[in-house]
Parts: C-alpha cells; sequence; structure tokens
C-alpha cells in the first residue's frame, strides 16, 4: 500500500510539473464588431488595423462559409484580389512566455490550399502554415519567448490573392508558465516504481 500511494504522489507530481494556468493578453472572435451583415473588405476593427490588402467580415452561413465559433469569422483574402495583412493594436510584452492561438479553417469554396503567415512583428515570431480548402476548423499554437519588456503587435495574412482565402475563426495571445523541463531520469524512475509495485503485490497475494 506505502509503495502504491507513494507512486500515485510521484505521478501526480510529474503530470503537475507541465501544468499551470495561462492569462490571456489579447483575444477576438470578431462577435463584437457590430456589424450586422457580412461586409466585404472590412476596415473597421476596433483592435486591428488592415494594410497591403483586405479581409472580408463574414457571417456564419454567407457565402457557403461556416464561422466555427462566435458566429463571425474573416476570410484572410478581401475582395481584392490582394490578401490584407490583419495587425493587431499594439500588444505589451514583459519579459516571458507566450503563446499565439488562431482557430483557421480551409476557404470552404474550393479545393485550393491557402497558406497563411502568422507572426508577431519584431521578429518575435513568424510562422507559415499550409490550409487545405476542404481543411475543418483546427486550433494551432506557436510559442515564443520575450527576453527584455517589449511592445510588437501580432499579425496574421493570407499569402496570395484570388479572392478566395483560408478562414479565421478567432485568435488570441497568451502569457504562459515557463516550461518546466522534466528530466530524462524521470520516466525511467516512475518505471522502476511500477515494476517495484507489480513485484510487491505478486509476493503478497497467495
Amino acid at each position: 500500500v506505502m509503495y502504491l500511494r507513494f507512486l500515485s504522489v510521484f505521478s501526480f507530481a510529474l503530470l503537475a510539473s507541465g501544468t499551470a494556468g495561462a492569462a490571456t493578453i489579447f483575444s477576438s472572435d470578431f462577435s463584437d464588431e457590430g456589424a450586422t451583415t457580412s461586409t466585404l473588405n472590412y476596415t473597421g476593427f476596433d483592435d486591428f488595423s488592415v494594410s497591403s490588402g483586405s479581409v472580408d467580415l463574414i457571417r456564419s452561413g454567407d457565402y457557403g462559409i461556416s464561422c466555427e465559433t462566435g458566429g463571425w469569422c474573416l476570410d484572410l483574402d478581401g475582395s481584392t484580389r490582394h490578401g490584407g495583412t490583419l495587425t493587431s493594436s499594439v500588444l505589451r510584452f514583459l519579459s516571458g512566455f507566450y503563446r499565439v492561438e488562431a482557430t483557421i479553417s480551409g476557404n470552404q469554396r474550393t479545393q485550393d490550399e491557402d497558406v497563411v503567415d502568422i507572426g508577431v512583428t519584431g521578429g518575435l515570431l513568424d510562422e507559415t502554415i499550409t490550409v487545405g480548402g476542404d481543411e475543418a476548423s483546427t486550433d494551432y499554437s506557436f510559442d515564443f519567448s520575450v527576453d527584455t519588456d517589449t511592445s510588437a503587435s501580432l499579425f496574421i495574412r493570407n499569402l496570395g490573392g484570388d479572392n478566395i482565402g483560408a478562414i479565421l475563426d478567432k485568435v488570441s495571445v497568451e502569457n504562459i508558465p515557463a516550461p518546466v523541463p522534466v528530466p530524462a531520469s524521470l520516466p525511467l524512475l516512475a518505471g522502476g516504481l511500477g515494476l517495484l509495485v507489480v513485484a510487491r503485490r505478486r509476493k503478497i497475494l497467495p
């Protein structure tokens, strides 16, 4: 019994070492834009600016597009044949660790792939993903660290320009705890304890 109790506590400690809370510093699902109808080449964002092209604000169900969250989403390749760069308001990053999360689906209208660039200005983050036209809403996450306090903005853009782009349902930036590395010896130790428990039980049981 003592072995079992120790193993349970030890296993819980292993799990707890890799989990902790996160604090959201920016989030949008485009449901608070105040629009009542889908708007092509939308520029009325409270927390974003659009440059070098356009994006379309879509109400779920319009143009054959289903929005996963909030009833609203963005076609990242607007109706000017130039996919716009969506840039957030300036965010304050203190030294630490951060995660960008975005829910993105394919354009839902063609089988063509779309390439989406997502990152944080100042070289803090820059990732590219390829999304199939029929790809269901998928949650993407990207982690990065900040060495010194700085100000920067989140950016997202659909590379290409055929008026039909990937669909952005929501996006957020979170301050996350520093990752806690698990020493390579710990899983081996846990396995050894498990074998001890098995051996102990076999010895006790008739």
